[in-house]
Formats: C-alpha cells, structure tokens, sequence
C-alpha cells in the first residue's frame, strides 16, 4: 500500500483540482470535462478502476446544478434560506 500511496502523493497536485465541489462555471466545466474523459476511458463499467471516479465527478456535478436550481413558487424568505 505505501507505494500507492507514494504514487498519489507524486501525482496528487494533478488529481486534487478534480477532487471538490464547484464554485463557478469553469470550475463545473472542468469537473464535466473530467467526467466525460473517466467515462470514455472505462469509468461507466462500474467494474472498472475508473468508475468511482466517475460517480464522484457525477456527484460534485449534480451538487453544483441543484445548488443553482431554485423552487419556481419561492417565496422571498424561502429564496433568503
């Protein structure tokens, strides 16, 4: 295991920009873009290396387009919550 660890520590300034949530366009348009390169290298087969990589990508992809969705009936306190 050390040596995994060692490799992911060498490569880990590449990886970590990948690794959270979205707090503007182009960071979302990264983290689609990555998406995308993880599923078309083998990350849709959930028996892959790749697929959690993949459904994580999916999930901070998810988190920033509901974060931008609003309720169409808010009211102005539930638009403030």
């Amino acid at each position: 295991m050390h040596a995994r660890v060692k490799t992911a520590i060498q490569h880990w300034s590449y990886v970590a920009p990948l690794l959270h949530p979205a707090h503007n366009e182009k960071e979302y348009a990264d983290l689609v873009e990555a998406l995308n390169a993880a599923i078309d290298a083998g990350g849709a087969d959930e028996n892959h290396p790749l697929a959690r990589l993949a459904e994580y990508l999916g999930e901070l992809i998810a988190e920033y387009e509901a974060k931008d969705k609003m309720p169409q009936e808010a009211a102005g306190a539930e638009v403030l919550r």
